[in-house]
C-alpha cells in the first residue's frame, strides 16, 4: 500500500503525516464522476456488480432486474473495464473510462467507492414508502398520527421537529 505525505506547518513547527486513503464516501453522481462511470439511470450503471438493465418503453425508465447469481465487479474486471474505455474512448460495461481515485485509493476500485447511506437510503426511497403506507391509511387514522406531538423527541440531530 502506497502513503501519501502530508505537510503541515502551524507556528513555525514542521510536521509530516503519512495518510492512507481506505474509500472515498459521496453520494452515486458524485462517485460516478469519480470512478468515470454511466450515470444511475443508463445500462451498467452498478459500481459493485455487471446488472444492464432494460429499456421499459411503457415506463419510459431502465429498470434492473434482480439476476441470481450476482455478477459482481471484481479488482481485475474494474480496473480492465475502466483501462479499455480510456484507450478506447467508449462506454465498456458501464465504464467511461480510468477513475481519477484509481491512484489515490490504498483499497482496489470497487471496493473503496462507499455510496453514502443517506442519500441511497433515506432521501427517496424513504420518502416513497412513507407516501406509500400514508395513502394505504384511512384518512381519519392519517389524521390522527399527524395530531400526536413530537416535540418532546430527543433526536441525535439535535434540530426540533
Amino acid at each position: 500500500m502506497s502513503f501519501f505525505r502530508i505537510d503541515f506547518q502551524v507556528d513555525s513547527i514542521q510536521k509530516s503525516f503519512k495518510i492512507k486513503v481506505y474509500g472515498c464516501i459521496a453520494d452515486s453522481p458524485a462517485l460516478k464522476l469519480m470512478a468515470n462511470m454511466i450515470g444511475h439511470n443508463g445500462y451498467y450503471p452498478c459500481f459493485y456488480c455487471h446488472i444492464k438493465g432494460e429499456h421499459v418503453r411503457e415506463a419510459s425508465k431502465r429498470q434492473y432486474r434482480y439476476e441470481v447469481p450476482i455478477n459482481y465487479r471484481t479488482m481485475k474486471s474494474f480496473s480492465m473495464n475502466s483501462k479499455e474505455a480510456q484507450l478506447n474512448n467508449k462506454n465498456v460495461l458501464g465504464h467511461l473510462g480510468t477513475s481519477i481515485l484509481e491512484d489515490v485509493l490504498d483499497i482496489p476500485l470497487p471496493y473503496g467507492l462507499i455510496i453514502d447511506y443517506s442519500h441511497v437510503s433515506l432521501l427517496r426511497h424513504f420518502r416513497d414508502v412513507v407516501k406509500t403506507v400514508s395513502l394505504s391509511l384511512s384518512p381519519a387514522i392519517r389524521d390522527s398520527v399527524d395530531a400526536v406531538s413530537y416535540t418532546h423527541l430527543t433526536l441525535p440531530t439535535n434540530r426540533e421537529v
